[in-house]
């Protein structure tokens, strides 16, 4: 039991129990005297004897309920402008990017001053002397082995039968020979060995006037002759064809013609 009140004994109570004690004991005087009010007023000796040990620390207790969160205060002014960071190391280079769409056309350009003229080239050289163009010029005479050509038509009407109608053949370049053979046939009928073109390409050997007629209507060949001599030939400027009407009514004669130099 004595050490269960030692336990319990502290500065305070000690020095509470004397100044009651005092108090109690010794008189107004006394108590005034002796009146502990430190503990440097007790000898160190007895102040061993009078502290006890520390007594079992007590089990902890329960943790209170957190308390509920408190309202949001109200912002905080804005914050003065921090200094400026340091400066990074160069990146390294971007992939190229990808083709842009063509642009608009541009306007035209101003034009550009003449340039130079240049040099004159080499004369070339001389070519062969060509051969004897067509037509030739007037006043001179068919050369040899040349041919003309050309077409005709007789085409009228009738009053009676035995009517007289005839065409004048007359050549643009004169023959020099003067005189070639006549030759006349109808188209499909009549065969000429000195003809050996038609109606649609005439044709005619050196020396020979061919005349090609294609069927004929409502007439016949009276005749023909080279005004010039008479004879039933070409002469040096032509030749003149003669028919006459079967009967009354429309009359049409059609053909083409080639002349040729022997």
């Amino acid at each position: 039991m004595f050490s269960r009140i030692r336990k319990r004994i502290t500065y305070a109570n000690v020095a509470m129990t004397l100044a009651l004690v005092f108090a109690m004991g010794g008189g107004a005087y006394a108590a005034s005297k002796y009146i502990i009010t430190s503990t440097k007023q007790i000898k160190p000796s007895v102040l061993a004897q009078l502290k006890g040990k520390n007594g079992k620390n007590g089990t902890n207790g329960t943790n209170g309920t957190n308390g509920v969160n408190g309202k949001d205060g109200a912002q905080g002014p804005v914050g003065g402008k921090g200094p400026a960071g340091e400066r990074s190391e160069k990146g390294d280079k971007g992939e190229q990017g990808l083709k842009g769409t063509t642009g608009l056309q541009g306007s035209v350009g101003p034009q550009g001053t003449t340039g130079a003229n240049g040099a004159n080239g080499a004369n070339g050289a001389n070519g062969a002397q060509g051969v004897q163009g067509e037509p030739w010029t007037p006043n001179n005479t068919l050369p040899s082995k040349a041919s003309e050509k050309g077409q005709w038509a007789i085409v009228g009407t009738a009053a009676k039968a035995g009517e007289p109608f005839a065409y004048a053949f007359s050549f643009p370049i004169p023959l020099g020979a003067k005189i070639a053979e006549a030759n006349l046939g109808i188209e499909g009928l009549t065969p000429m060995t000195e003809c050996p073109g038609g109606v649609g390409k005439p044709e005619a050997n050196p020396g020979h006037f061919c005349i090609f007629i294609r069927p004929t209507t409502n007439v016949n060949l009276a005749g023909g002759e080279n005004i010039q001599t008479g004879n039933l030939e070409a002469g040096e400027t032509g030749m003149v064809l003669d028919y006459a009407s079967v009967a009354a009514g429309k009359v049409e004669v059609k053909g083409t013609w080639a002349v040729t130099e022997k």
